[in-house]
């Protein structure tokens, strides 16, 4: 799957000749890195699971996203929907059918795979709700009435009236209810609502839950745990937790064996969260957990093994109960809007910005997150690019008191080079040695990349600057302003080479064709221009929506256009030959569009914190990339070794390293005899995925890429 971002020269296997085919033949994204929602910083989030455990739903403010509990793919979506929230208590059946929520007085019942309403009833209790262990009734209650609603048809089945039913629990076994009056907990029958008994030996109760089935009752007050026999009532342990607990959670499984405790708000070193045995009425173990705080969420597993949490950070973490490590985490896009993308032109990382001003790098292959920076909190990075290798990425945060273009390393991470005062448009140039900035006074700068030295100032527009590119040799620079304008600069004089009209608003983008004789451009006005160096112009596109975003696929031949959805023009002809709609999002916001994709891979972030990869050709193959550099796809399956021809040298020696996303050294070949005309690798030891190959042949140095794909492997 990954034969479309190959580079040098080799036997391409039949296998992933296939396989590349059909994924060019479909609309679904190569791979995706979801974010946990945009909401995700509130504390109206819920995780719950099926009991099955195989799935899990995350509950946000109006939407949904139901997650595979094993692999951490996003199984189905509920979008945003004005008026509909999500409901207190329970919104998942244990089945893992039906979604549970309300819109005002209407409640909905969904079917949890497509999303469909399957039934709504005028109800007007708002409280709390809860799904029978067999997924075939719903309690809802509010401060003094409980109805039980039949499912799926929502049906009254019988109602209870009292006092202080809020937030009331259904025993396991359906025939008790239990309820919190004054901090005392309440034991009431489920079939006449009249109180059985008041549980003495712990005030101030917060939280309950029945364990064991239904024969034990489990209270928590923040710093003491109590048990009690559930038929007699008779208190069996009192536990202390731990005094000035900061925001303490109890979290249980209603009629399981273990309860965890813990704080929300902040880690607690090695006991941040402990785990007690119901059974056994003891304490069993203490761990601390490799998360960012505050918790969104927190749910146990069905079968009690694994602990999940959503964090501050936006990652669904799942962490091993017994051990305290972390398995897996997924969700890993931005947990708010993420604003900007870019990729390294060797085709390695992706990189995005979010409106928490909040750094992440993606690798390429898979969408794996592999870094995240935090470099200002809760600020805008609505500029990003990276340096052709990908260790250096220059923002632009507009606001707050890390506003300014910071230029910083990847390698060693958030090594600031210098950051400047104003804030606004930026482009790297292609030979990685300036950079174009936006000034504030409307004025553009060009500066050496590394020291912030300003070696050329350009006049820019009136107005101010909204969008600066350079062209692919980087003699030109184009910008577009907020005065209508796109203007092509000469950089070595800073002349004016050409400028152009034809927008109706201010130019939102503006990209380079690959051959640099075009300029593209896109305003508010929703129109998508074609510029030519010698004065020509067409209107390729009137888009149906706003434009957010403009890049140039690998061939030159598609134009990419970022809207509510990406959507790929003919450079030629102006028309759509390609919607890239994804069918998983929350919402219908803004689609950013990686700029230069160096691969026949472009990768999209979203306004949901989605990072989308997707094919942008129908058929894939092997021979050369656009610079005319070979194509490699490695390795062979017999041997796994991979074979790179070596360029002519006089001297000899020829020396090679294979670097991974990371920069770190994966394989090194050495090769002295210049008769010898090809290097033999091996990278039996490296995982498949795309890798950085650094070439040094008589001193001379190239980069590469190298796509590793083991047959059999993931």
């Amino acid at each position: 799957m990954y034969a479309s971002r190959t580079l040098a020269a080799a036997t391409l296997a039949m296998m992933v000749v296939a396989c590349a085919d059909l994924i060019a033949q479909s609309d679904a994204p190569l791979w995706e890195s979801r974010g946990s929602g945009p909401f995700v910083s509130s504390n109206e989030t819920r995780i719950e699971f099926a009991a099955d455990g195989r799935s899990m739903l995350q509950s946000l403010p109006e939407a949904f996203r139901r997650w595979d509990a094993s692999t951490g793919r996003l199984l189905s979506v509920v979008p945003y929907a004005y008026g509909t929230l999500m409901v207190t208590g329970s919104s998942y059946s244990p089945d893992g059918r039906y979604i549970l929520r309300r819109r005002g007085y209407v409640l909905e019942l969904l079917e949890a795979t497509s999303g469909d309403t399957v039934k709504t009833s005028v109800y007007n209790t708002r409280d709390s709700y809860q799904f029978s262990r067999d997924s075939r009734m719903i309690l809802a209650t509010s401060g003094n009435r409980i109805t039980f609603l039949s499912v799926p048809s929502l049906d009254r089945v019988r109602q209870i009236d009292g006092e202080n039913l809020a937030g009331s629990v259904l025993a396991p076994d359906g025939r008790e209810l239990l309820g919190i009056d004054l901090g005392i907990v309440v034991q009431r029958d489920a079939s006449t609502g009249a109180e059985i008994r008041r549980l003495a030996g712990l005030g101030g109760v917060q939280q309950i839950a029945y364990a064991l089935g239904s024969e034990t009752i489990v209270g928590y007050s923040g710093q003491w745990l109590a048990m009690w026999n559930a038929r007699s009532g008779e208190r069996t342990s009192l536990m202390l937790d731990r005094p000035g607990f900061p925001a303490p959670k109890l979290v249980m499984n209603s009629g399981g064996r273990y309860a965890v405790t813990l704080s929300m708000n902040h880690a607690t070193g090695d006991s941040t969260m402990r785990v007690w045995d119901v059974l056994e009425r003891r304490r069993i173990r203490d761990f601390a957990v490799d998360v960012r705080f505050p918790l969104r969420a927190v749910a146990l597993s069905p079968d009690e093994k694994s602990i999940v949490i959503l964090d501050d950070g936006g990652t669904i973490s799942v962490i091993d109960m017994g051990t305290g490590r972390v398995i897996r985490r997924f969700a890993t896009g931005h947990p708010m809007y993420a604003a900007s993308i870019a990729s390294s032109h060797d085709g390695r990382v992706v990189v995005t910005g979010s409106h928490r001003g909040e750094l992440r790098v993606f690798d390429a292959a898979d969408g794996r997150l592999l870094q995240t920076l935090q470099i200002a909190s809760y600020a805008i990075i609505n500029e990003l690019d990276i340096t052709s290798d990908g260790t250096v990425v220059a923002l632009s945060i507009p606001g707050g008191s890390d506003a300014g273009i910071h230029i910083l390393s990847l390698y060693p991470a958030d090594s600031l080079y210098f950051k400047t005062g104003s804030a606004g448009a930026l482009d790297i140039a292609p030979d990685d040695r300036h950079i174009a900035m936006a000034r504030a006074d409307g004025s553009i700068g060009i500066f050496e990349l590394r020291t912030g030295r300003e070696i050329r100032r350009l006049p820019g527009h009136p107005g101010g600057v909204t969008c600066v590119e350079f062209s692919p040799d980087g003699s030109m620079l184009a910008s577009g302003g907020a005065d209508l304008s796109v203007v092509a600069w000469d950089v070595a004089t800073g002349e004016l080479r050409r400028m152009f009209s034809g927008h109706n608003g201010p130019i939102v983008d503006i990209v380079f064709s690959r051959d640099g004789r075009e300029i593209v451009s896109a305003g508010t006005d929703r129109r998508v221009i074609a510029s030519t160096i010698d004065g020509g112009q067409r209107l390729l596109r009137t888009m149906p929506e706003s434009v957010h975003s403009l890049g140039i696929s690998a061939d030159g031949r598609s134009v990419l256009v970022g809207c509510t959805a990406m959507h790929g023009l003919d450079f030629s002809t102006g028309s759509i030959t390609r919607n890239f709609w994804d069918h998983q999002r929350l919402g219908y916001g803004v689609v950013y569009v990686d700029k230069h994709p160096s691969t026949r891979v472009v990768a999209t972030a979203s306004s949901d914190g989605d990072v989308v990869a997707w094919s942008i050709e129908r058929r894939l193959s092997a021979g050369n990339d656009e610079a005319g550099r070979a194509v490699v796809v490695a390795p062979l399956p017999a041997d796994e070794s991979i074979t790179i021809a070596l360029p002519a040298r006089s001297r000899g020696t020829c020396e090679a390293m294979l670097l991974d996303a990371r920069g770190v050294v994966r394989g090194r070949g050495r090769e002295t005899d210049p008769l010898v005309a090809s290097l033999r690798l091996s990278v039996s030891d490296v995982e498949s995925g795309i890798y950085l190959l650094v070439l040094d042949a008589d001193g001379e140095r190239s980069t590469h890429t190298v796509v590793v794909v083991h047959p059999g492997r993931r």
